[in-house]
């Protein structure tokens, strides 16, 4: 194993002096072949993103018009905070002495 080593070491230069010419052509080949590839890749990934994005934005659009659908509301503003205090709530002194009202159907399902 070391003498191939040792033997390549000495030999591989001087083939490539004397092959020169015929060796960079092989090398060019095969780096513009390379870069043809990654080219075309860089292509065909950045449609496939494209395509992908689109359709995750059709998606987030269509379940953002279900999740408005089965609210069967529009987009609000959020409310400002509340006026009840935590001592009034804890104490029971929040103003109203109603429960809330439990659903009495089963949410629909598409």
């Amino acid at each position: 194993m070391v003498r191939l080593a040792t033997i390549t070491a000495f030999t591989a230069p001087l083939v490539y002096i004397n092959n020169k010419e015929l060796i960079d052509e092989q090398i060019q080949r095969a780096s513009d072949l390379v870069n043809s590839q990654v080219e075309t890749t860089k292509k065909l990934t950045g449609k496939y993103a494209e395509e992908a994005a689109v359709r995750a934005r059709a998606t987030a659009s269509d379940l953002q018009s279900k999740v408005q659908t089965y609210t069967k509301s529009s987009p609000k503003k959020p409310e400002g905070p509340s006026t009840t205090s935590a001592q009034d709530f804890l104490s029971g002194d929040n103003g109203t002495d109603e429960h809330p009202i439990a659903p009495a159907n089963e949410p629909l399902l598409a």
